[in-house]
Formats: C-alpha cells, structure tokens, sequence
C-alpha cells in the first residue's frame, strides 16, 4: 500500500544560492518528483559551467511537485444508518440514483453526471460544496470531487464507486455501499478504504460518512413518509 503527497513549494531566492553540485544529482531528483520546472537566468561570467551546478539568481519562482511514497496502510471505515419502517426496496432507488446524492448528503450542493450513462459502471458524477472539518483561509473556496461508479447490483442493493479527482486529497478512495434488510425496516451500510489523508485523521473521516449517513437517512425516511418515490 502507498502514501502520496503532493506539494507544491514556491521559493523566492533572495541572493545567488547555489542548488545543485551537479547534473546526476538533478537527474536523481527529478525521477522522484511528477515534473521538475527551474526557471535559471543566464550565468554570469566566471560562474561554474551548467555541466558542474546550478545557481539560481534573486527573485526567481521556482515550484515543484513531489510525490512521495510511503508504506502506511490504507485506513478503512465503515457506517451504519438504521431506517425504522422503510423497506429496503423503497430505499435502494434512492442510493441508485447515483448523480442525486446531493437530495441526500448534507452541505452537498452540487452533484451531476459529467460522464457516461446514468447508473450504469464508468459513468462519473461531479460532486461540489460538501463541507469538511477544515477551513480554508479563502471564503470562496469549493470542495468538490469526481466519483466514478465501478459496480452496481441491483439484486444485492449494492454498489461501489472511486475518487478519480478532486481537492480534499483523497487518494485511492474506494467506497462500497449498500442496502441491508432488518426485520423492522433496513440499514444503509458505507464502508471505505483511502490512503492517509493530509490534514485529516481517520476519525475525522469516521465522522463525516458517519454525520453524513444519518442525515442521509432521516431525509430518506422524511421522504417515504411523504410519499416521495424515486
């Protein structure tokens, strides 16, 4: 199991700083990053050849984006919402409707198919304005996902989807999720595997599907209750 970070660095240099001694070490460093950008001006006279080192002059941005791997596990979850007096049939078109999840999951905004057919394995949805446990600096700012749905079994009321893409920093995102029946109605079950994520904990994660799924829930019962059919 991996771990992949990405970080973007921006370094202003203030005064001529030597980088590197010498090409090998570049080539060495730029086979562990996803691309490697030096903007350098022209040497000046009497500076070592571009064959020995690198100097960067004042003022230069340079930005770099690394991925690192690591051996940590994957975390794993899993949470259960309990329906008193729904059947699970009424409540699996709901979780079937793969673009509708914003009728459902709090503080989701946006949630609408960018790729393939609706509810069929590969098609992908875009999902936008979730909220998480950390807050950003820039009050504009959007959390947002693409998900991509790898498997759908109407007779067992399961399905599973992906993270392909997104700004949360989730990495290998994998979810499975499900309809169980109970004697006195059903049970919505959502498991999950991630790599580790940069400014979370997994109890930070336990607790978002956790919150999440029992408002998901409670809104789908509202909605039975109401008459609503999907």
């Amino acid at each position: 199991m991996r771990e992949i970070w990405k970080h973007v660095f921006f370094f202003f240099i203030k005064s001529n700083t030597p980088f590197m001694n010498n090409l090998p070490q570049i080539q060495d460093i730029s086979n562990s990053l996803s691309w490697l950008y030096i903007d350098t001006p022209a040497q000046s006279a009497g500076s070592p050849s571009a064959s020995n080192s690198v100097f960067l002059t004042k003022e230069v941005r340079r930005c770099y984006v690394m991925e690192t791997v690591s051996n940590q596990p994957k975390w794993e979850g899993k949470a259960q919402a309990e329906l008193a007096g729904a059947k699970a049939e009424e409540v699996w078109p709901f979780l079937a409707d793969f673009s509708g999840l914003n009728k459902w999951f709090p503080t989701l905004s946006t949630c609408i198919r960018v790729e393939g057919v609706e509810g069929q394995p590969g098609c992908v949805r875009y999902c936008a304005g979730f909220k998480t446990h950390i807050d950003h600096a820039d009050e504009n700012h959007v959390n947002w996902t693409k998900q991509k749905l790898l498997s759908i079994d109407p007779d067992s009321m399961t399905f599973s989807y992906s993270i392909i893409d997104g700004n949360v920093g989730f990495n290998s995102y994998v979810s499975k999720v499900r309809v169980i029946r109970q004697d006195d109605g059903c049970a919505i079950e959502w498991g999950y595997e991630v790599e580790p994520v940069e400014g979370w904990k997994p109890e930070n994660l336990d607790e978002f599907i956790g919150k999440g799924l029992k408002v998901m829930a409670k809104r789908m019962e509202e909605a039975l209750k109401a008459g609503v059919i999907n």
